[in-house]
């Protein structure tokens, strides 16, 4: 796996990103836990995706409205074809249709939930008083 430099060249990334410290760049493949933790991968047929998902979780969580859902997903798809290309996998060329299939939920209404669940909660609203 690319450490340090050579992982931010490769990757695309918010410059807030790549200021953390490794240990601050929390995220999974994955919600963490549950059963769609079993069935959401960290690699595929061998490419370790960890890392576009990491730059993904941290584009949710400060993304900003539809245009910073949508970031956040182009960013996954290429971040995803950037680890595939860079690989040595044996399976390269399989892994860019399930890369795809993997971006198409993330860019889903199911992947729409999971962004805006922590956005706009009620007690963060300004609330116009009734006349």
């Amino acid at each position: 796996m690319w450490q340090g430099r050579k992982m931010k060249h490769l990757l695309c990334a918010e410059p807030e990103y790549w200021a953390l410290t490794p240990d601050e760049r929390k995220g999974r493949c994955g919600p963490g836990r549950g059963f769609i933790e079993k069935i959401i991968p960290d690699n595929i047929l061998g490419v370790a995706i960890t890392a576009a998902c990491k730059i993904h979780d941290f584009m949710f969580k400060f993304g900003e409205g539809h245009e910073g859902f949508k970031k956040a997903n182009r960013v996954f798809h290429y971040n995803l074809y950037r680890l595939i290309d860079n690989s040595d996998a044996i399976w390269k060329y399989l892994c860019y249709p399930i890369a795809t299939g993997y971006f198409l939920v993330v860019a889903s209404p199911v992947g729409a939930i999971v962004y805006w669940k922590d956005k706009n909660k009620p007690e963060e609203l300004e609330r116009e008083e009734a006349e």
